[in-house]
């Protein structure tokens, strides 16, 4: 099998063409990016004969889908929408069985800050998203998506958790990674940026649908935030968690559900902190007066 990572030179990516560099059903990894120096920082750090470098910017269609075509799987690692649904569009436009870990319901896309999503003109979200599904099948391509972290890891346990119990009413997915408490303690909200920040904080932002009452209703990010104990694995601590977006197909998928969330684990003192940050406006993209000026609060505190 002839493996395609895009994305391979970031954190994630590169940690899956290694992955991938490492199963003997695997013959060839291709990491694709812009830099062809960062492409070669990767290689020798994955240290494999099977890695072969790509330099391609995924705007370009042409070269993408050639180079998709001589690929058996793709898998993209990319950052934000605008260039994951590039991906999949090319992917099912070449013939390749295609793995996205961003976005988990691609059949119904997110409509709140679209992040450059491109779709075609008179087509609404969701009918883009039907009208890929629809063209993957037609194409006879396998399309796996959120089969990430969070997207991904989430569902696959929070699944068969429901799948093993003789009826479930109520499924919360905590999800999230947070620093050591020695490291949290340095930073600012009680974090360390370890994703692409600017979709952190739109995930903080966004209006999102849930479960509540058996109804699907929509509700603000960053809400119904919620204390816990953690004390298994030879941990005891205090935490705190709060709705964000990311695991929408549960909605459609698991009917017999009463009460749904998604829900991100963070150190106590996080969400407030962020909650301070929206009342502020700064977490906002809507354009303001600044002295002389003219700012978006959100990219300017990044």
């Amino acid at each position: 099998m002839k493996a395609l990572v895009f994305g391979g030179t970031g954190k994630v990516g590169a940690a899956v063409a290694l992955d991938l560099a490492k199963d003997d059903e695997v013959e060839k990894v291709g990491i694709v990016g812009r830099r062809k120096s960062a492409l070669e920082k990767t290689r020798k750090w994955i240290g494999s004969k099977k890695v072969v470098m790509h330099s391609l910017d995924i705007t370009d269609k042409k070269e993408t889908r050639n180079l998709m075509k001589k690929y058996d799987v793709g898998v993209t690692a990319l950052p934000d929408r605008r260039t994951s649904y590039k991906f999949v569009e090319a992917g099912i436009d070449s013939g390749l069985n295609i793995v996205d870990m961003l976005e988990e319901y691609h059949r119904r896309p997110d409509p709140y800050e679209i992040e450059g999503l491109e779709f075609p003109k008179g087509m609404s979200l969701d009918e883009y998203g039907d009208w890929l599904h629809n063209k993957a099948i037609k194409n006879g391509v396998t399309f796996v998506d959120g089969m990430g972290f969070a997207p991904g890891l989430s569902n696959v346990t929070l699944g068969e958790g429901i799948r093993k119990m003789d009826t479930s009413e109520i499924a919360v997915a905590r999800v999230g990674g947070i620093p050591s408490k020695e490291a949290a303690q340095n930073h600012p909200l009680r974090y360390m940026i370890t994703w692409a920040f600017d979709h952190v904080l739109r995930e903080y932002m966004i209006k999102l649908k849930v479960i509540k009452n058996g109804k699907i209703v929509e509700v603000d990010a960053a809400t119904d935030r919620e204390k816990f104990r953690f004390n298994q694995l030879n941990k005891d601590e205090e935490l705190e968690c709060a709705i964000t977006p990311g695991m929408p197909s549960f909605l459609y998928t698991r009917p017999q559900l009463k009460e749904f969330a998604e829900k991100t684990v963070r150190w106590p003192g996080h969400w407030a902190g962020v909650q301070a940050l929206k009342e502020c406006g700064l977490l906002d993209i809507t354009q303001v007066q600044f002295k002389e000026k003219k700012i978006v609060p959100r990219p300017f505190l990044l």
